[in-house]
């Protein structure tokens, strides 16, 4: 698992898609949601494939299932990389990304510096650039930010509700691209809390408001073994990486010279970078930690991790294009019938339409079954779920498996079956 500098290539797709639940349920895994032809998991593989990792070995944190190491196989294959596997098992708790990256390092899948992606990125990453950057500056930790593809002004299939755009805070020194500060607008309360410490070692800085944090990061291993230590007793397997661990990284760069930050409690964060022998002892000198970050405007991303940017990325493949030229939208095995008429519909594979349906801003995953004389209006219908004869849908979300009643009528509603009836008995 050995890139040529020493850096391990490590991908996070043992998530539960805990904010698509109504979307994916439990049938679908996160990683493998469908989009434009190919899983989710392809994109970030597929970039890690064109920016100089054929042959080379990547290491991917799944769930324990057996649908996800087939797919994983078969895209390894199909992308020229050497696919290692950690597996979480299915029926454990939804863990946090730290926890899930604790269990890989004490399972010993990770021993060195690592580039860190999230399976849920889409857009074209500059993962070269950011690795010069990170070789260039000895850097302890370096992100990467681009610009978000623009919010849709469609209205979220389902109950009416106003979307909170999600922003991520960067505090940057633009000379240096010195990272100051990450956090992210939803784990605020009402206020952006500095510590002091920041202010004083860093007085001059940017804070940026408009970018997204893609989820892309190259770590020294002594960072990651703090986060071994901070969670050593299991006391805090839901920890998050990017909203917790890694702007708690960055803030001791103002604590390394011996000082304290505001939250949480701070110890003396230094790993040693070169020794010498004095009387048969070894004498540790200090080497305070540094954060960089790639930030590339020009360049646009998302994350596929909710239900609006799923939809978001979908009506967006003209871009998509642009970042993955053979990504196509044309449905493999799905039938439509005669006499209907179809309005900015995107189908899933093996779906059917019947005769005289008219369908507008639609939707579907793979597996799908509309009848004859369907009406659908901003509708997203999720793998294998059925739609009856003559229903009429507005503003509806149809979740897995779900059956509409034939002429069944349905406005802004999620429809849903409940989450046991997915298991066979």
């Amino acid at each position: 698992m050995l890139w040529t500098n020493g850096l391990q290539v490590v991908v996070l797709a043992a998530g539960r898609g805990s904010r698509m639940t109504e979307l994916i349920g439990s049938s679908v895994p996160k990683c493998l949601i469908p989009f434009a032809g190919n899983p989710l998991l392809f994109y970030p593989l597929k970039c890690l494939a064109t920016n100089g990792f054929s042959g080379k070995e990547v290491l991917i944190i799944i769930q324990e299932r057996d649908d996800i190491r087939r797919t994983v196989l078969k895209l390894g294959e199909k992308l020229g990389l050497l696919i290692d596997t950690f597996e979480i098992p299915e029926e454990s708790e939804d863990f946090g990304t730290a926890e899930s990256l604790r269990l890989a390092m004490m399972a010993k899948k990770i021993t060195r510096d690592a580039l860190i992606l999230s399976c849920d990125i889409v857009g074209d990453l500059p993962i070269q650039k950011l690795l010069d950057l990170h070789g260039l500056r000895d850097s302890s930790f370096t992100s990467l930010y681009m610009t978000s593809i623009p919010p849709s002004p469609t209205q979220l299939p389902g109950p009416k509700s106003k979307h909170v755009v999600e922003r991520d805070i960067v505090g940057v020194i633009e000379e240096t691209g010195e990272l100051v500060l990450m956090a992210s607008e939803a784990d605020l309360d009402e206020e952006l809390i500095i510590p002091t410490n920041t202010l004083k070692k860093f007085p001059n800085f940017k804070l940026l408001t408009w970018l997204t944090d893609c989820h892309v990061y190259v770590v020294k291993k002594k960072v990651l073994d703090k986060l071994c230590d901070k969670l050593h007793d299991g006391s805090d397997k839901h920890l998050s990486l990017k909203g917790e661990f890694l702007p708690w990284v960055v803030q001791q760069q103002g604590a390394a010279d011996g000082g304290s930050t505001s939250q949480p409690p701070v110890e003396k964060f230094t790993y040693p970078s070169s020794s010498h022998y004095h009387n048969q002892k070894v004498v540790e000198k200090p080497e305070p930690i540094t954060c960089y970050t790639l930030i590339q405007e020009e360049k646009t991303c998302v994350r596929i991790n909710s239900i609006h940017n799923y939809m978001l990325v979908v009506q967006s493949l003209d871009w998509l294009k642009g970042c993955f030229p053979n990504s196509t939208a044309r449905a493999k095995e799905t039938k439509i019938a005669r006499g209907g008429k179809l309005t900015g519909v995107i189908l899933g594979d093996h779906c059917t339409v019947g005769e005289k349906c008219k369908l507008t801003n639609v939707i579907s995953l793979d597996h799908v079954k509309i009848e004859d004389n369907v009406e659908l209006v901003n509708v997203i219908v999720s793998s294998n779920a059925q739609i009856g004869k003559g229903a009429v849908l507005s503003q509806c979300l149809v979740g897995p498996k779900y059956q509409v009643q034939a002429g069944g009528k349905h406005t802004n509603e999620h429809l849903t079956v409940i989450e046991e009836t997915f298991f066979e008995p």
